[in-house]
């Protein structure tokens, strides 16, 4: 199901301003901005990446249990997609806190 950038707009009211934005995409694989939901595809999103493999050459070399390289409040919106499978089940609680 492919939910279009005006339909979120509608209830997600930073998806309507046209100032420039910054997206932290975890977890991000090789670079692939199709990757990525219609929404932030538009042009007032800049994507941050961030991965535990330097060899896709993130922005960011971190994992998702301990992204403190990433400064509070520094993004707009976060994006984690097909990550949950890689952790523990003890991990996921506090991976949940830390994008929170």
């Amino acid at each position: 199901m492919k939910i279009s950038h005006h339909e979120l707009a509608a209830f997600i009211p930073l998806l309507k301003d046209d100032t420039p934005k910054t997206l932290l995409h975890i977890g991000c694989g090789q670079a692939n901005p199709e990757r990525l939901p219609e929404c932030f595809k538009v042009g007032t999103w800049k994507e941050l990446t961030l991965d535990i493999d330097p060899r896709v050459q993130p922005d960011i070399v971190a994992t998702i249990t301990d992204m403190a390289p990433v400064a509070a409040d520094s993004v707009d919106a976060v994006w984690s997609s097909h990550n949950l499978e890689h952790l523990e089940g003890y991990q996921v609680y506090s991976y949940l806190q830390v994008i929170h």
